[in-house]
């Protein structure tokens, strides 16, 4: 059903920007073209996060393609993890690469336009309202001084009230294709999310050892061994240096008795 939805969200928010353009076709060359304009936003918005899904689809496969942190399994080394990296969709892998080496403190890259494309579609579609007022209100004043009976009135405030289309028309397109917009971008944020939460948890196992955190631990283990060996070492030398002279102040005292 979420696979579905995205989709579903996105032909959604088209068909009904397509419906109202449709409705243009004949006679409102403003309204088609801010129709137009909306339905171009829209498709760059939908571009973007089609891209952002299927580099998270991929990242998605390349986690379940990890290892399990077994105790008997044998060390992802770093050749492992480069070829796992080579696997990732190339806009991924350099990020990847950062937050693994961070311990999942590195963020991924996440939509940039999307957010401003969505409230950049409703004021599309006020500014559609905006511009169909103001072709309503001018026709229908010039169509009041004009007029002189009833019947000429009727027809001169025909090409004012077909402003409204443009006006309720815009609107429409526009808070459709946002909603529309927005749905999707909240729906790809979620699929990163668990793709981000699954990927963690293999930082936190499989993928350790290639942590700057790990890796830093594990040099503070060997510094901490080569001083204690190097302490050992001076602690025996200064005993076989006892030893020596406690020998040598025996064989004195010997010779001295013996004298």
């Amino acid at each position: 059903m979420n696979k579905m939805l995205f989709p579903a969200a996105g032909l959604a928010g088209a068909l009904a920007v397509a419906w109202v353009a449709a409705g243009y076709l004949q006679g409102h060359p403003m309204a088609l073209a801010m129709t137009l304009l909306i339905g171009a936003v829209y498709a760059a918005g939908v571009a973007e996060l089609l891209r952002h899904q299927r580099a998270t689809q991929g990242l998605q496969r390349a986690v379940e393609q990890l290892p399990a942190a077994d105790e008997g399994a044998p060390a992802f080394g770093t050749e492992a993890l480069a070829a796992w990296l080579a696997t990732l969709p190339e806009l991924l892998r350099a990020p990847v690469a950062r937050r693994v080496q961070a311990s999942g403190r590195a963020p991924l890259p996440a939509p940039a336009m999307a957010p401003y494309l969505t409230g950049l579609l409703v004021l599309l579609g006020m500014l559609g309202t905006f511009a169909g007022m103001i072709v309503t209100l001018r026709g229908t004043g010039l169509a009041l001084e004009s007029a002189g009976d009833v019947a000429t009135l009727r027809d001169s405030l025909a090409a004012p009230v077909r402003g409204l289309g443009l006006a309720f028309g815009a609107s429409v397109a526009g808070v459709a294709a946002s909603a529309a917009l927005g749905l999707m971008a909240a729906l790809a944020r979620r699929h990163r999310t668990a793709a981000v939460q699954a990927l963690d948890a293999h930082i936190a196992t499989t993928l350790l050892p290639h942590t700057h955190a790990h890796q830093q631990r594990q040099a503070l283990h060997a510094q901490q061994a080569q001083a204690a060996e190097a302490q050992q070492a001076h602690h025996a030398q200064q005993a076989e240096q006892a030893a020596a002279l406690l020998q040598a102040l025996q064989a004195q005292q010997a010779l001295a008795e013996r004298l």
